[in-house]
């Protein structure tokens, strides 16, 4: 009778290759942002997959918030209307958008804390 062998999977070595192809891969990320910032140029992700050769799904998986962030601030940066032509209306437009933004965290903060009581109910339950 003759005993099959059991394999083991060596794959430590495409496990390294991989991490290596990742680590490259976000160095190239890094260096086609901090360019872009360094020559002031809009931040979004077709252009940062095309200079750092990566696809955009990598991008979202790896650096969405940080690409989101980068290029809001780019936006407004661009958008910016100096002082003086900020006229009252203009003003009270702000003011609104402001005052509807700071109702709608309030709501949202309000629901989080509602929803840390009833965790903590919960976990107090099973205790």
């Amino acid at each position: 009778m003759v005993m099959a062998k059991s394999h083991i999977r060596n794959t430590a070595g495409l496990r390294a290759a991989a991490k290596m192809k990742h680590q490259r891969a976000c160095g190239r990320v890094d260096n086609a942002l901090e360019q872009l910032l360094r020559d002031h140029h809009p931040v979004n992700f077709n252009v940062v997959a095309a200079m750092a050769n990566v696809s955009k799904a990598f991008l979202y998986n790896y650096y969405r918030h940080e690409i989101e962030v980068l290029r809001q601030r780019s936006s407004a940066a661009r958008s910016r209307v100096p002082r003086s032509q900020v006229t009252d209306a203009s003003k009270d437009v702000i003011i609104a958008a402001k005052d509807r933004r700071i109702a709608e965290l309030q709501r949202e903060v309000k629901e989080l804390r509602q929803q840390i009581d009833r965790l903590h109910q919960k976990i107090y339950e099973q205790h």
